[in-house]
C-alpha cells in the first residue's frame, strides 16, 4: 500500500470522480445520436466506448489495489441474501423518496433518472439503436457500479480515513456520493445521500468492497431491466 499526503490523495480522488463521469456522458451522447446513425457507425462508436470505459475501470481498480489493505473475502449463501436485503432496502428508499418528492414538487423522477431515461422516446422509430442501448444497460448495471464502489467506498475510505474510523467516512462519502448525482432539490439529494449510507453500511459490514459492489449492481440492474422492458414495449408497440 503506497502512502502519500491526504491533500494529494484528495486531489487524485477528485480526478477519479471526474474521470468516472466520462463513460455515462459518452454513452448517453452516443444513444442520443444512434437513431440517426447507420449500423456500422453505431458498432464502431460503441466499440470505442467499451475500450475507453474498460480502460478507465482497469485504471481505477489498479489504483485501488495499490492503496488498499483489505483482504478479499468470499461470499456464502447468507452473505448473498444479506446483499439482496440491502438492495431491496435501496429500492424502498428510492420509492419512498420519489413519492415524497412527487407530493412536494410534482416530480416523480430525480434529475439523474431523467437523464438516464431520456433516450427512451415514445416513437419506435426514434428509439436508440439496440447495440449502444444494450451496452448502455450493461454500463449502468455493472460497469458504473463497479467504478463507483471502487471510488466512493474504496479509494475514498482507504486513502483519506483511518481504517478504524466509521461515522466520519460514512457521512462524508455519502454526502459526496449524493452530490455527484444530478439533483435539483433537497429531496432528490436526500435519496442519493441515503443510498450512499446504505452502500457504505453494506461495505463496512465486512470491510469488503465486493459487498457494496454487488448491492449496487443489483440495484442498478433492476433499473436496467425496467428500461429494457420499456424499450421492448415501445419498439414493438405492445401497448
Amino acid at each position: 500500500m503506497e502512502k502519500r499526503s491526504k491533500f494529494v490523495s484528495a486531489i487524485i480522488l477528485i480526478g477519479w470522480m471526474i474521470l468516472s463521469q466520462i463513460p455515462l456522458i459518452a454513452i448517453i451522447g452516443i444513444l442520443g445520436m444512434s437513431s440517426q446513425m447507420g449500423l456500422w457507425t453505431n458498432i464502431v462508436l460503441t466499440a470505442i466506448y467499451l475500450v475507453i470505459v474498460l480502460g478507465i475501470a482497469w485504471l481505477i481498480r489498479r489504483y485501488y489495489l495499490k492503496h488498499s489493505v483489505e483482504q478479499p473475502l468470499k461470499f456464502n449463501g447468507r452473505d448473498i441474501w444479506i446483499k439482496i436485503g440491502w438492495a431491496v432496502l435501496l429500492r424502498l428508499v428510492v420509492a419512498l423518496g420519489s413519492y415524497v418528492m412527487f407530493m412536494v414538487t410534482g416530480d416523480v423522477q430525480t434529475e439523474n433518472d431523467k437523464v438516464l431515461m431520456g433516450d427512451l422516446n415514445e416513437k419506435g422509430g426514434e428509439l436508440a439503436h439496440i447495440i449502444p442501448f444494450v451496452v448502455f444497460l450493461l454500463s449502468i448495471g455493472i460497469i458504473i457500479p463497479f467504478m463507483e464502489e471502487l471510488i466512493y467506498r474504496g479509494i475514498f475510505k482507504e486513502t483519506l480515513f483511518k481504517r478504524e474510523m466509521f461515522w466520519l467516512p460514512l457521512i462524508i462519502t455519502s454526502i459526496v456520493f449524493g452530490g455527484m448525482h444530478v439533483s435539483n432539490n433537497l429531496i432528490s439529494f436526500g435519496i442519493y445521500f441515503t443510498m450512499g449510507l446504505i452502500l457504505y453500511l453494506s461495505y463496512s459490514r465486512r470491510n469488503n468492497i465486493k459487498d457494496s459492489m454487488m448491492v449496487h449492481m443489483i440495484n442498478n440492474s433492476i433499473i436496467a431491466i425496467v428500461m429494457l422492458v420499456n424499450y421492448i414495449i415501445v419498439y414493438f408497440n405492445l401497448f
